[in-house]
């Protein structure tokens, strides 16, 4: 599987949690046949129209969104880039169809988020957090999630379950993971 990063924290946090998980995931291993890519966004309009160029994203199992986010209801749902917010309903549509999504931004793992997300970018699973998670918190169970998708062959609900059990009562953070298509392992 290959993953691709696309990282919208702001700069000035000096806390690239994007960049910190592709080093990881690419230290160097002779049985590895893995791409992590990163790709950084500031704007809003930049990250939308990256996503609406298929042939950006053809060559990815699974996408990682880096940023920040806010729930408070259906209205008050989005993903925060440094200049912007993207609502579930104005990301491309079917963005990341047949793709692993990942949000690794806070309380967009509740449903006022996710269930507008999977009808408008039709992913084969979505996983985020429920609530807020301290950084360091968030890189442990990512960095143990991927390296069980892309290092081991697992799949991705398989990975969710092992890391959530393996993490339980030492992290904090909800993350819940959907899949909205069958797999198999």
């Amino acid at each position: 599987m290959n993953l691709l990063i696309l990282e919208c924290m702001p700069k000035c946090e000096n806390v690239r949690e994007g960049e910190i998980l592709a080093d990881f995931l690419t230290l160097p291993d002779d049985f590895d046949d893995v791409t992590v890519s990163v790709k950084e966004f500031t704007f809003k309009r930049d990250l939308l129209k990256y996503l609406k160029r298929k042939s950006k994203l053809k060559d990815y199992d699974c996408v990682h969104l880096s940023g920040h986010g806010l729930v408070e209801d259906q209205e008050t749902a989005f993903f925060e880039l440094t200049r912007g917010k993207v609502q579930p309903y104005e990301f491309p549509e079917d963005c990341f169809s047949d793709m692993h999504t990942a949000m690794s931004a806070c309380e967009l793992g509740k449903v006022a988020f996710v269930d507008p997300f999977i009808e408008q970018t039709s992913p084969s699973s979505v996983l985020g957090p429920q609530r807020e998670v301290p950084f360091r918190d968030a890189c442990l169970f990512w960095v143990n999630y991927y390296s069980l998708v892309l290092h081991h062959g697992v799949t991705p609900q398989t990975a969710y379950n092992k890391t959530s059990d393996f993490l339980k009562g030492r992290i904090i953070g909800a993350f819940k993971f959907w899949e909205t298509e069958t797999e198999e392992e």
